[in-house]
C-alpha cells in the first residue's frame, strides 16, 4: 500500500512538473532565437474548454484514480480475510512448463511445453514461523497440478493461507530441469490473494512456474566474479 501511495505522489508531482516546464519553454520561446519554425496539425477540438478547464479534468481523472486505488485494496484485503477465515479446504491450481531459451523470441515466450510428472509443493507455517503443513503434487500431462490442504489441523487450529508457499521441487525431464524464478517458481509464491472464495473452499491459481534447459542455466562464479 505504501507503495502505491508513493507511486501516485510521484505521478501527481510530474503532473506539476510539466505544467512547470511548459511555461519556462513559453517564456524561453517569447525571448529567445532568432528563427521561428512553426510545424503541427489541423484538429478539431472544443474552443470553449479554458485551461482552467482542462486542468480541472486532469484533477478530476487523478481523484477518480486515487477512489480506484483505495477500492482495490480494500476488495484486497476483504478477499484475503475471507481467505483465513472461510472455507475448510485451500485449493492451489497452477501449471509447469518447459521453456528453451535457446530458442528465437517468439518460440522462447510463447512456445513453452507442459512438463509431465513435475513436483510442486505446498509449505505453510504458523505465526511463529513454524512448519504446520507440508504437502506435494505431480502435475499431469497438461503440466497442471492440484494442491488440496485442509485447513483444520489436528488440535482444531485453522491454517492461515497468507502463511503459506507454493514453489517447484523437481522436473523429471532432465533436458529441462533447471528452475527459473518467472512466476516466483523457485523462490516461492504466498497465497495472498485468493482467485475465489466459497463457503467450503478458497481456490488459489499459481504460475505459471517453468524449468528450463541446461544450456541456459546461469553458471556461478566464485567471490561473484
Amino acid at each position: 500500500m505504501a507503495q502505491r501511495i508513493t507511486t501516485l505522489v510521484m505521478l501527481i508531482e510530474i503532473l506539476f512538473l510539466v505544467n512547470y516546464v511548459s511555461q519556462i519553454a513559453t517564456t524561453a520561446a517569447d525571448n529567445d532565437g532568432d528563427v521561428i519554425h512553426v510545424a503541427g496539425k489541423v484538429m478539431c477540438q472544443d474552443c470553449t474548454q479554458s485551461r482552467e478547464v482542462v486542468m480541472a479534468q486532469r484533477i478530476s481523472t487523478l481523484v477518480m484514480l486515487i477512489e480506484i486505488l483505495f477500492l482495490v485494496n480494500y476488495v484486497s484485503q476483504i478477499a484475503t480475510t475471507a481467505a483465513d477465515n472461510d472455507g475448510d479446504v485451500i485449493h492451489v491450481a497452477g501449471k509447469v512448463m518447459c521453456q528453451d531459451c535457446t530458442r528465437n523470441y517468439d518460440k522462447w515466450i510463447n512456445g513453452s511445453e507442459p512438463i509431465k510428472g513435475a513436483v510442486v509443493s505446498i509449505t505453510c507455517m504458523d505465526e511463529r514461523e513454524r512448519v504446520r503443513y507440508y504437502g506435494s503434487d505431480k502435475t499431469d500431462e497438461r503440466g497442471q497440478f492440484d494442491l488440496i490442504v485442509d485447513k483444520v489441523l489436528y488440535g482444531g487450529k485453522n491454517l492461515k493461507p497468507k502463511l503459506c508457499t507454493v514453489r517447484l521441487v523437481s522436473s523429471p525431464d532432465k533436458s529441462c530441469d533447471i528452475p527459473t524464478d518467472f512466476g516466483n517458481g523457485q523462490s516461492g509464491v504466498k497465497l495472498v490473494q485468493p482467485f475465489m472464495v466459497f463457503k467450503d473452499l478458497v481456490k488459489f491459481v499459481v504460475g505459471p512456474f517453468y524449468y528450463t534447459t541446461p544450456m541456459c542455466e546461469t553458471p556461478e562464479y566464485e567471490n561473484n566474479y
